[in-house]
């Protein structure tokens, strides 16, 4: 384990460095060692939460503290956040929990360097850049303007819409079904962030949904 010296990216930087990590998930990181690494729809098993919501009778429940909006229609997220995972397919190392504080921007020659793979896969490369959508939101973007900021970027612009909508399903619902859950022990707020992701992916599908 190597210290680095460098400084976390701005939500403003978005599109660039959306930019950066396509390239360099498509021409940097080829399939080196595929026997190590999951099969590509590994992050379909775990980003999810909606159907769990709707198998726990959480719509009927009002401790289950959903909003209006997926309360009244929780049977559409549940449909909604499988779809993506059927195209997850690619030769690229994906991170697969890409945040603001896993990108840095190195001293020595501002190149990328991307921390913390807990969770690689061997897929396709729209989904870490898709990914910085939502800390996008959060950070003030309207989610409309965040995705325009990745027109640029081919691992965005050939995605299929029905594809990000379910994407987004997904991300909001494995995010609200998280910060429902207990604390772990030594991290208390860990659930209010999962609460605030959840919101802004929330509010990402909506917007793709009224579109």
């Amino acid at each position: 384990m190597r210290q680095l010296a460098g400084a976390a990216h701005r939500a403003e930087d978005a599109a660039d460095l959306a930019w950066m990590l396509y390239v360099d998930a498509g021409q940097r990181y080829p399939l080196d060692f595929p026997p190590l690494l999951p099969g590509p729809q590994a992050r379909g098993g775990l980003l999810h939460g909606w159907a769990e919501l709707l198998r726990c009778g959480a719509a009927d429940d009002p401790a289950a503290g959903l909003g209006p909006w997926e309360r009244d229609r929780l049977g559409m997220p549940a449909d909604l956040e499988r779809v993506w995972v059927a195209c997850t397919a690619g030769p690229s190392l994906v991170h697969g929990d890409i945040r603001p504080d896993d990108l840095l921007i190195r001293d020595s020659d501002d190149a990328l360097m991307v921390v913390d793979w807990a969770q690689p896969s061997i897929g396709a490369a729209w989904q870490d850049v898709v990914d910085l959508i939502p800390h996008m939101i959060m950070a003030g973007h309207a989610p409309l303007d965040a995705e325009k900021t990745l027109g640029g970027v081919p691992a965005w612009h050939d995605l299929p819409g029905l594809v990000v909508t379910s994407y987004a399903a997904a991300y909001a619902g494995y995010w609200t079904r998280a910060s429902k859950l207990s604390p772990p022990p030594g991290v208390p707020h860990l659930r209010a962030y999962q609460a605030r992701a959840a919101l802004a992916a929330l509010a990402w599908t909506r917007a793709r949904l009224a579109a």
